[in-house]
């Protein structure tokens, strides 16, 4: 089983006081690459921007986290993000949590032995007319000749429907061939087909290549 954040914790983090100014500042790293780095900056709406990254020996990246406060110092996002390694120092997961005005987003990742994303398991929390509505889903990736193939991402929205999200790409594992996606609509099921000049206009609100829907 690989060391988690909290197991590593016992390594030596020097913190240093940051003023407000937009100067980045760093902290002083250990010989042996432990340590705390800290940078600050100012965002191009004036907020305040730090960014902590935490390292254990030999550099490897422990824990970061990034903080955004208005002028009037009250946060506004924050994203913080642990990193667990096998017992050779690989990478096996991440987990992430994002907190801010829109609500919260808790996401756990995992990665194979060549290092790409294996496995993704999301939940949301979003605030919403004083709300809080929940949404979940679970993604896996798949690889041909160390690309990206398709996606598939399963999960329950907000209103408590359950959807399917299938998306396949070219041989560069970048650029998307085609989108199926199954969901609910007003109670009735719809089962859309992306490709082509409809997969590039779905982005502007453009109807896919075939639907079908099932009424109740």
């Amino acid at each position: 089983m690989g060391s988690s954040t909290a197991a590593q914790a016992s390594f030596s983090s020097i913190t240093s006081n940051i003023s407000s100014s937009n100067k980045p500042a760093e902290t002083h790293i250990n010989p042996d690459g432990s340590g705390t780095k800290v940078t600050q900056r100012m965002d191009k709406n004036g907020n305040l921007v730090t960014e902590t990254v935490t390292m254990g020996p030999g550099g490897k990246v422990l824990s970061k986290n990034s903080t955004v406060k208005n002028k009037n110092g009250k946060m506004i996002n924050n994203v913080t993000t642990t990193y667990t390694y096998d017992n050779d120092g690989k990478l096996q997961k991440t987990k992430t949590s994002i907190v801010n005005g829109r609500g919260i987003t808790t996401r756990e990742d995992l990665y194979g032995s060549d290092g790409k994303i294996q496995h993704r398991k999301e939940e949301q929390t979003t605030f919403k007319g004083g709300k809080r509505l929940k949404s979940k889903a679970e993604i896996d990736f798949n690889y041909e000749n160390g690309k990206l193939s398709s996606t598939v991402r399963k999960g329950t929205g907000i209103e408590g429907y359950p959807y399917e999200d299938i998306r396949n790409y070219e041989e560069d594992g970048k650029t998307l061939k085609n989108r199926s996606y199954s969901h609910y609509k007003r109670g009735a099921l719809h089962k859309d087909y992306y490709e082509g000049e409809n997969l590039t206009n779905r982005t502007q609100g453009g109807l896919p290549s075939t639907r079908i829907v099932y009424e109740e």
